[in-house]
This record gives C-alpha cells, structure tokens and sequence, in this order.
C-alpha cells in the first residue's frame, strides 16, 4: 500500500500527501497563505470507499479515460505533497 494519502481540504480541492498536514502546506504554498479557517472546510483523509467511487477527467482532453481516484493516484506516482485534483481547474 502506497504511503500516499489523497485528502479533500475544501468544497474544490484534493491534495495528496503523506498527512493531512503535508497536504495542507501544499495546498498553502500553492494558493495561500490563508488562516486554516479560511482554506480549509472539515479536511478529510479519502476512504478505500471514496477512492474507488470518486473518478477523475481531464476536461481539456476528451478522449482521455476517466479513471478512479485510486487508478490517477498509481499512475501520477508523487513524490511530494501536490495537487491531486480540483473542480476549478
């Protein structure tokens, strides 16, 4: 099992990450700085359930296959806290 975590930090985002709060001082170094009150609303480390549910697309490719959270995390293979997916973009 991979020691990276995908965690939901607000309404938009999903940071990967090996906790919670690697994840959130990417998503810092990326959007903020902000008061955690302010970024973040309840973040949360996904489930197996929700890894499996959730799928991801690249909307600027249409004819590229959406796949499962859990198949976008094997086969982005991070090394460091970052992005994993947003609804903004």
């Amino acid at each position: 099992m991979s020691e990276w975590r995908v965690y939901k930090l607000n309404d938009c985002d999903w940071y990967v990450g090996k906790s919670l709060e690697d994840a959130k001082a990417a998503w810092q170094a990326d959007c903020g700085p902000m008061p955690d009150d302010e970024a973040f609303d309840e973040p949360y480390e996904l489930s197996d359930e929700d890894m499996d549910r959730l799928k991801i697309t690249d909307h600027d490719d249409p004819k590229a296959p959406r796949l499962t959270f859990r198949e976008y995390l094997i086969q982005l293979a991070p090394t460091r806290a970052e992005m994993f997916a947003s609804t903004e973009y």
